[in-house]
């Protein structure tokens, strides 16, 4: 099997054996889930007109990133 990819893996440990013409080789690893990030939520349907300003803010965390999307190519 060759290039093998693990889907819906869980925290844990993982080892891989190898085994070619009778040499064995073996590699654990172990594998740590973070949580996902709490996205913006407004508490109040955002409403404003076309052409307008709209101002969002956060406190981001200082190890994260973050990336601005919409509609249009915004």
């Amino acid at each position: 099997l060759q290039n093998p990819n693990v889907l819906n893996a869980v925290a844990g440990n993982y080892t891989v054996t190898v085994n070619v013409a009778g040499c064995t080789s073996t590699a654990t690893t172990t594998v740590v889930l973070n949580a996902l990030p709490a996205a913006f939520t407004p508490t109040t349907p955002v409403t404003y007109c076309i052409g307008g300003t709209l101002s969002l803010t956060g406190n981001p965390s200082s190890a994260g990133t973050y990336a601005w999307s919409g509609p249009n190519g915004f």
